[in-house]
């Protein structure tokens, strides 16, 4: 049996039995949700849902960071209930957000936040969410997709030597010639190459945030569990590393360790080049580069 503490406010007798028929109405329906329970503040219940989430580490990374950043501060306070109303003070803040970060980063903050939302809906906390309807990008923004050629990867290839040695030269025309990632090449093993077939298989990626380093358990989506064929030049440049290589994987640090702060490091100034020579230019960065000359 549940009991239904009384609720004050009502004008008359009549309205306040119309509100107890409407709450026994959503008991029988099992879409009641308990006044008390939809008080719990956001900020709480997020942490709710990001001490339970089964998140990668650098997911949890990135989350952490929004939540401290751009969440939190603007609704940490705010009883779920009172979300169920605020509608244009989530616009606005939406709005204003797009004053200090770009496009992708404010639709990235909202998923977030909007995903908490649907798991307060989930948890019966409260019975729906109020970001539907919310406009959180305007469309206008066009994302410039930067195709490197063949020469430009074999440029930063012979950069990337001059910064970490032939294992970096070898790195870069993998990236550009399989279209692996960066966390799926690194997580190569010697003894996982076929050297008859000319291939390695993608099985367990490496993944990096905050300085933390972990193999993960399997790749992003099933399709992504594959074998990477090489074309015969790549696999006579790749082939030496294999033979010749001391430590547990392919592609490692100075000392036999994982790659820390790739991109800073080597990838980022490799693909810059000189900055003072061209002011003001952005090449393109493994995000952006498409796998060229695949065949």
């Amino acid at each position: 049996m549940i009991l239904l503490a009384s609720a004050p406010g009502f004008e008359n007798k009549t309205a306040a039995e119309r509100y107890g028929e409407e709450q026994e109405a959503l008991i029988r329906k099992g879409t009641w949700i308990d006044p008390q329970v939809s008080e719990v503040p956001f900020g709480e219940f997020a942490e709710q849902w990001m001490s339970v989430s089964r998140l990668a580490i650098n997911t949890r990374a990135k989350y952490r960071s929004q939540l401290d950043n751009h969440v939190l501060p603007q609704w940490e306070d705010w009883p779920l209930v009172a979300l169920l109303d605020a509608y244009m003070e989530i616009q606005g803040w939406v709005n204003e957000l797009h004053e200090e970060l770009k496009e992708s980063t404010v639709a990235s903050v909202f998923a977030l936040f909007s995903t908490i939302l649907n798991a307060a809906v989930r948890a019966r906390k409260v019975p729906f969410s109020p970001c539907q309807g919310i406009k959180v990008t305007s469309g206008e923004q066009v994302v410039e997709r930067l195709v490197a050629t063949p020469l430009q990867f074999l440029r930063v290839a012979l950069r990337m030597e001059g910064l970490m040695g032939y294992s970096g030269f070898v790195l870069t025309l993998l990236d550009g010639y399989t279209g692996a990632r960066w966390s799926e090449l690194i997580s190569q093993k010697p003894n996982q190459y076929d050297k008859d077939l000319k291939r390695f298989p993608v099985r367990r990626p490496i993944r990096e945030a905050r300085g933390k380093i972990e193999e993960a358990p399997r790749p992003k989506t099933p399709t992504g569990r594959r074998w990477i064929q090489l074309p015969p030049f790549l696999a006579q440049v790749y082939e030496p590393l294999v033979i010749d290589c001391p430590y547990e994987r392919v592609f490692t640090g100075e000392r036999g360790g994982v790659l820390r702060n790739f991109a800073r490091r080597f990838w980022r100034p490799a693909w810059d080049g000189d900055p003072a020579a061209r002011p003001g230019h952005k090449q393109p960065g493994m995000a952006d580069a498409v796998a060229v000359g695949r065949r």
